[in-house]
């Protein structure tokens, strides 16, 4: 199954469906800018390695050079209402349905395609969607969850089941095959469904020969696992967290670490825990597709407390993003600190802070993956407003400014014009 592209990840549940475009009636105008824009911090020491590159902020649209694509801006995530919103025309477009009844939107990793669940009849139904048509749809099922994008043809989803399997149904949705595969790892974590059903935890690339999945023996590791030949080929420690036999998904790193090539997985593991098993200090590390094991960060030369979210590749695979949480003090948690977004440059291996803020730290667990350009000279990244209102902020790092696009709704994924 050859690709260029990426699979996500199954830890949570993803469902998805269908659009069409409503051409805009108005001009850009003062109400399509977010009256609001966040505010620039930086952390107070930096090692030699990580360096201060403060974003300047932008207040006006005409001193920003806007990119082309349709974003995906989310309501909420839990009232099923979203729009499309032109970022270089700076004009919202509706998203049909329009009743409340899509869930869980994902963009497929070529950033072509939706892939969603409209939930507005019985059976629900996933489909698949460009800007302006839908393109395929299938219905959900009961027994099959956490729908994802595994390349830009197949669709990805985990067989839920009363006794705990290790099977997964890939989709061609262009010729309508089915294929079923069945993993043979040792000692596989799994989280339970809603539905009270086993689903197992893990991320397959493209290629469908490297797996990502968590051993639940010895405490807990992140595996890296060789699908052809059914072996280990390096793992990482990481503390599990259970209560009454049930994973508690905080404590579960992003499984959304695959490279643009498919080959390579980045992921955080924890070098100090305390006696409850939080994490006090974490390192951003890579799997190398032979089993290599890189350590791209050392945060923990410097700092008593490291904490690292939501690492994303950009397109092109030379940048890394992340939120950062560090002190020297490491009674910390990260509900007591504010999380900066970070940028690391895999050529030279330069870390640079942008003095980008998410919000009050009260709402630090909740920062979400920035979301690349198709070019990678741009993302998009929510932050909050002391009140929690979010605000989706356009970062160009090229020119290294931000501008905020709207506010009280979330960024969910950049598709590219037709």
């Amino acid at each position: 199954m050859k690709t260029k592209t990426l699979s996500l990840t199954f830890i949570l549940i993803f469902f998805l469906s269908n659009c069409q475009i409503v051409q805009p009636t108005t001009q850009p105008t003062l109400e399509n800018v977010a009256s609001e824009t966040p505010v620039l911090t930086d952390i107070n020491n930096h090692p030699d390695w990580f360096t201060r590159q403060c974003l300047n902020i932008s207040n006006a649209p005409s001193e920003v050079k806007m990119p082309s694509g349709y974003l995906i801006l989310a309501e909420s995530l839990n009232n099923g209402s979203y729009k499309f919103f032109n970022i270089k025309n700076m004009v919202e477009q509706a998203f049909l349905p329009v009743n409340n009844s899509i869930w869980d939107v994902k963009v497929s990793p070529n950033q072509q395609l939706m892939l969603y669940l409209d939930g507005s009849n019985s059976p629900w139904l996933n489909k698949i969607a460009s800007l302006d048509k839908e393109i395929n749809q299938f219905p959900d099922s009961k027994s099959w969850a956490s729908v994802a994008w595994l390349d830009n043809e197949h669709i990805i989803s985990g067989n839920t089941t009363s006794t705990p399997t290790s099977t997964f149904k890939i989709y061609n949705y262009l010729t309508g095959e089915e294929t079923i595969l069945t993993l043979d790892t040792p000692n596989p974590l799994y989280w339970i469904h809603p539905t009270g059903k086993n689903i197992l935890i893990a991320s397959i690339n493209p290629e469908i020969d490297r797996v990502v999945y968590f051993d639940k023996n010895d405490g807990g590791r992140i595996i890296f696992w060789d699908n052809r030949s059914n072996r280990i080929l390096s793992s990482l420690p990481y503390p599990i967290h259970e209560s009454n036999g049930q994973v508690v998904l905080p404590a579960v790193p992003f499984f959304d670490g695959w490279s643009p090539d498919g080959k390579d997985f980045i992921t955080t593991s924890p070098l100090v825990v305390s006696e409850t098993e939080e994490v006090i200090v974490e390192e951003l590390f890579q799997f190398n597709y032979d089993g290599k094991i890189t350590q791209l960060t050392q945060f923990s030369d410097f700092y008593g407390f490291v904490r690292i979210t939501q690492p994303v590749w950009s397109p092109s695979g030379e940048f890394i993003a992340f939120w950062l949480a560090v002190s020297d003090n490491g009674n910390q948690t990260l509900d007591t600190l504010n999380q900066q977004l970070v940028i690391l440059n895999k050529k030279t291996n330069e870390i640079k802070d942008l003095c980008l803020q998410f919000g009050e730290s009260k709402y630090s667990s909740a920062a979400p993956q920035p979301i690349w350009s198709p070019d990678s000279n741009y993302f998009v990244v929510e932050t909050r407003m002391p009140d929690g209102k979010p605000l989706v902020n356009l970062v160009n790092i090229e020119e290294n400014n931000l501008f905020t696009l709207q506010e009280g709704f979330l960024p969910v994924g950049w598709l590219i014009s037709p």
